[in-house]
């Protein structure tokens, strides 16, 4: 089976991922747009030369985060206050702090070490590849409750949350240098906090306690 490589690029406005084969040719852009929602833009069947094949997705998410933006100015400005006000409520917005915990939680549960891995701020390739480690050893991750916490922290880039997990180990982590790194079979308590990395909100930290 081939093994496909994942990488991203702080200049597209959207969680996703860079894809490409083992041999490095780029195949596809993966947005993810929500929770719900993944854009898919192939490449690897084009005529486009590598770099510009990468131009071309770049260019297209821009344009798209610029697409949304403008669209929700225009709907904002024909509707009256009260609309405004219903839209707001009821609305389909921009992901939250929370779907992107949701989606993060999601992923590991359906076996995606890797895409969960990418969510993490990492500083290198071998922090990214140690996450992904960390969470291929979880069997079952399943969010039983989110709330926000430590406010008093926050700031334009920072959010904090404090999750209550359902987490179940492989029990081969028992021998990993944390054992289950970390993690007790059953329910499981953390404070996650979300850092912005250019226009990206990332998980920079999974803690035990605030």
């Amino acid at each position: 089976m081939n093994k496909e490589k994942i990488e991203e690029d702080k200049d597209i406005p959207f969680s996703h991922h860079l894809v490409y084969n083992e041999n490095g040719k780029f195949l596809r852009l993966e947005a993810f747009l929500s929770p719900n929602l993944e854009l898919i833009i192939n490449t690897w069947w084009s005529t486009l030369s590598q770099d510009e094949a990468k131009k071309f997705v770049k260019d297209f998410a821009l344009y798209l985060k610029d697409f949304i933006q403008r669209k929700e100015q225009t709907t904002n400005q024909n509707i009256s206050p009260t609309q405004k006000l219903e839209k707001e409520a009821g609305g389909v917005p921009l992901p939250s702090d929370e779907d992107i915990i949701r989606n993060f939680v999601n992923l590991i549960e359906e076996g995606s070490a890797d895409k969960a891995a990418l969510m993490m701020k990492t500083k290198d390739e071998t922090e990214l590849q140690t996450w992904g480690v960390h969470f291929n050893a979880i069997n079952s991750f399943k969010l039983l409750k989110i709330e926000k916490a430590s406010e008093e922290n926050w700031t334009d880039n920072k959010h904090i949350y404090k999750v209550v997990l359902d987490v179940w180990m492989d029990p081969r982590s028992a021998d990993a240098p944390i054992p289950y790194y970390g993690w007790q079979n059953g329910e499981n308590t953390r404070w996650i906090t979300l850092e912005k990395v250019g226009d990206i909100w990332k998980i920079a930290e999974i803690a035990t306690g605030p």
